[in-house]
């Protein structure tokens, strides 16, 4: 159906100047009647019988015509969204999905393709379209086996780091507190971009892309030849602000101030979906922030606040999500502002006493809390648990497992209540 877009295009412009050819037609005889000199009753308006079936004939095939069009095109835009499951519990778009100590999260997605979440990982499932998913890792480790289709379009953020992939296996790592990534190509190959890589650069089957944010270096490891000697070349940064480029690959020179100014307001939005966190932030920031927070939507606003929490703005990104609480109270988008922050209180500014209350408040808001109560549930036994408090933590383990018998917490509540 897709192949036949730009013929349905043509269809369409064709009725519509058949159409436009009859209206017209029949524009102009009523002109030439309206400036003939004679009166109605020496030169009468009349339309023959034949006439008027015509008439009626190419209007009735130009409205059928445009209604198959029409038809034909509401069928194209009707292509199934990507589904994604673990097990036989559907996952919503949006939701946050997290792994206990016990078992990896395993999901599968109905174009075949296969992630699992290690031990103690957490991430989000930010977007379902037809060719693919953007998905963005907080912390741990991920399995990837992507099915390679023709349009195929999936992709990674991890930390501030983006990956596009095809159609691949490879496995991906983000240690949120030591900011380091690693990045092993196990079948195709992926285009990875973020800090130290200028534009892109292309990881294949048996290479591995390792790098530190905090050391500011970046390490690239070649595949080994068939005869197993060792072909690996090591590329390293020690300046944060030092890239790496492919051979041959074209840097793009920064546009003069006039204009980069004038393009801040919408970049910073491409930035943050494309991974690129600081910029993002620093974007945002000199376009002006009172201005994005009266007119931005929830979900670009969200996405502001995930950036800044991935690069380290962490008072930046508690102004966004309040804000977003505020804004957007009882709806979806405030529930995951809620849950964001217990997010960056639990992990980044290790303050269990306010993740337990964002946490909470997960719980009992209802019309914010749809898809986060589960995960709400699994991260309060995280947090008693973390901070000593067993009859609490016994308490949500109790709960979970009553509502969650087979939900990714349930090990660590059962181990909880042995």
């Amino acid at each position: 159906m897709r192949n036949s877009k730009a013929h349905f295009r043509e269809l369409g412009a064709t009725v519509a100047q058949t159409e436009d050819r009859i209206l017209q037609t029949r524009s102009c005889l009523a002109e030439v009647y309206e400036n003939l000199s004679f009166t109605r009753e020496a030169y009468p308006r009349k339309t023959t019988a034949w006439q008027k079936y015509r008439l009626q004939i190419s209007f009735a095939g130009a409205m059928a015509a445009a209604l198959t069009v029409a038809f034909l095109f509401l069928l194209e835009d009707k292509e199934p969204r990507l589904e994604a499951y673990h097990g036989k519990q559907k996952i919503a778009e949006g939701s946050w999905i997290s792994s206990d100590a016990g078992k990896p999260l395993s999901l599968s997605f109905t174009d075949g393709s296969q992630v699992s979440l290690a031990q103690m990982g957490s991430a989000r499932i930010q977007e379902l379209n037809p060719s693919g998913a953007h998905i963005v890792v907080e912390r741990g480790t991920i399995d990837a086996a992507i099915k390679h289709a023709r349009q195929t379009n999936w992709n990674f953020s991890i930390g501030p780091y983006r990956l596009h992939v095809t159609g691949t296996r490879f496995r991906v790592s983000w240690d949120s507190a030591e900011k380091k990534l690693n990045l092993q190509m196990k079948e195709g190959s992926v285009n990875i971009s973020g800090p130290m890589i200028s534009h892109y650069k292309t990881v294949s089957a048996g290479e591995t892309l390792n790098a530190s944010l905090t050391r500011g270096k970046l390490e690239f490891f070649a595949a080994q030849n068939s005869s197993g000697s060792d072909l690996t070349r090591k590329t390293k940064s020690d300046s944060p602000v030092s890239s790496i480029t492919d051979s041959g690959e074209e840097k793009v020179s920064a546009p003069s101030p006039g204009r980069q100014r004038k393009r801040l307001s919408s970049e910073w939005l491409t930035d943050a979906k494309s991974g690129r966190y600081d910029e993002a932030v620093e974007k945002a920031r000199a376009s002006g922030v009172a201005h994005i927070l009266k007119n931005g939507r929830s979900g670009d606003l969200l996405l502001l606040g995930d950036a800044a929490r991935h690069s380290g703005n962490l008072a930046f990104a508690e102004k966004i999500y309040t804000h977003v609480q505020k804004k957007f109270g009882g709806s979806a988008a405030a529930g995951n502002a809620t849950f964001a922050l217990g997010v960056m209180a639990f992990h980044q500014q290790h303050d269990y006493q306010a993740a337990a209350r964002w946490f909470g408040q997960c719980l009992t808001r209802e019309g914010e809390s749809a898809g986060l109560k589960r995960e709400a549930l699994g991260r309060l036994i995280e947090v008693y648990r973390r901070t000593g408090q067993k009859e609490m933590a016994r308490k949500y383990a109790s709960t979970y497992l009553e509502s969650y018998p087979q939900g990714p917490h349930s090990s660590l509540a059962r181990k909880v209540l042995k």
